[in-house]
Parts: C-alpha cells; structure tokens; sequence
C-alpha cells in the first residue's frame, strides 16, 4: 500500500440527527463517512462523481463498513470526523476512521 493520507473536519450536531433523546442516530455516522470522503476528494481536486466523456457517472462506491460505537455525542456538541486513506492496489482505497466529540457549543 502506497502512504496515508490523513484528514480531518468538524461540525456541530444537529437536532435532525438525533433521537428523541438527544443522541446521534446511529445511521447520521455512516452519512457522515460517505460526506467526509466525498469533501476529502473535493479538497484534493476530484469529484467521486464527475460524469466522464461517455456521459456516465462512475462515482465511488461504498464495498464495506464497519462501525463500533462507544460513546455517542450529544445535541449541539461538535463532533470531529479524522480518517485516514490508503491507496489498496490500483482501483481501491481504504479508510480508517474516528468520530470525536468536543464540548457543547
């Protein structure tokens, strides 16, 4: 595998994202990880979805995920998304990533 490349973003939680407890959805976190990518390549020059010459779109596809939740955040905190990238070969990458809370907004 060819070197990491790491990145990183905050955001707040929003109400739409939660329970009716205040906690995050569990389903938010993997809307989360495609976002995250996806502005990960924006940053880098790329859009994942670009239609090409033959007027197809090609996108980058989701194969596996894998989440396992500790502690989740709560409504208004700000929650930084870390992962890292790794080139797998000449057509995929991996990910590893890392959900951190922060204190109440």
């Amino acid at each position: 595998m060819s070197a990491m490349r790491t990145y990183s973003y905050e955001r707040g939680l929003h109400w739409s994202e939660c329970d009716p407890g205040g906690i995050v959805f569990s389903p938010n976190y993997a809307r989360r990880i495609v976002d995250g990518r996806s502005e990960m390549f924006f940053l880098l020059g790329f859009d994942p979805n670009k239609i090409d010459e033959a007027r197809a779109r090609r996108g980058l596809p989701v194969l596996r995920l894998v989440m396992g939740l500790h502690r989740s955040p709560t409504l208004h905190q700000i929650v930084t998304h870390k992962f890292n990238a790794k080139m797998g070969g000449d057509k995929s990458l991996s990910f590893r990533r890392r959900f951190q809370r922060s204190a109440i907004c």
